[in-house]
């Protein structure tokens, strides 16, 4: 049964690919946002919001190229560098409200047409969602709210990178120690010496194989090209004289 090139079968190694490079990234992203960043300068709630933060941004980066992948980072960071702005601004005079969250989510769908990135109002309002929900949770430090975002956005994005560029190395080193063969067709066989299989007999077929073409080889072949020679003699007629003569290999053999 015939396997479409864009069903699941047939990308089946690439889809494998791409999931181990999420995972790995989302893995990185995680244990860089509360191990070492998080476990100096932040609680452990904080810790574990920026750990999760990190991985969704890691994930929202690694794509299955290369293009794809650089794209997304950009607009990743612009969007979050929006919504940091805003964000800052307000909680820096404001405290949390419901109609500023409403604001400010406008906001980021209005702000990133204007600046010429029409592509990033969804993670520009999602992001703003984020920070303002967990500025309301901790109101004492709600304007810390946008920094810690953005660093954690960035850490996601940097280990999805690194991870990318790791996998590809990977891969070229595992590949670099595989020896392409030529194609040929199937049944054909290979001489050592590089003559055309055509040009085999047995003993010769036997002598390159083995690698022994000494002289008693060679003697017998000698003695079987005899043999051969004797019988084609024997079993020919001569030809009567016609005033014409043959061919010099040709005379020999039939008139010695």
């Amino acid at each position: 049964m015939a396997v479409r090139a864009g069903s699941p079968r047939a990308g089946g190694g690439k889809l494998l690919t791409y999931s181990i490079e999420v995972g790995l990234a989302s893995l990185l992203s995680y244990w860089l946002a509360t191990r070492v960043w998080a476990s100096t300068y932040q609680s452990y709630e904080d810790g574990q919001l920026g750990g999760m933060w990190a991985a969704i941004s890691a994930i929202f980066v690694v794509r299955e190229c290369k293009k794809e992948s650089v794209a997304a980072a950009i607009a990743r960071m612009s969007a979050t560098l929006i919504s940091f702005v805003l964000c800052l601004v307000y909680l820096v005079f404001l405290p949390f409200h419901v109609w500023g969250l409403a604001l400010l989510v406008s906001l980021s769908v209005l702000v990133p047409g204007l600046v010429g990135r029409p592509g990033d109002e969804v993670t520009a309002a999602i992001t703003t969602t984020v920070v303002m929900v967990v500025a309301g949770l901790n109101p004492h430090g709600a304007w810390k709210q946008p920094l810690l975002r953005l660093a954690d956005t960035f850490i996601g994005v940097a280990a999805g990178i690194i991870t990318l560029v790791i996998v590809k190395q990977i891969g070229k080193w595992t590949g670099s120690g595989r020896i392409s063969q030529p194609n040929r067709p199937a049944g054909s066989s290979v001489r050592p010496d590089g003559y055309p299989p055509a040009l085999l007999t047995p003993d010769s077929t036997t002598a390159a194989a083995t690698g022994h073409g000494g002289t008693s080889h060679k003697k017998g072949n000698a003695s079987t090209w005899r043999i051969q020679h004797s019988r084609r003699s024997s079993s020919q007629e001569r030809v009567p004289d016609s005033g014409m003569k043959p061919p010099c290999a040709w005379r020999k053999r039939v008139f010695p």
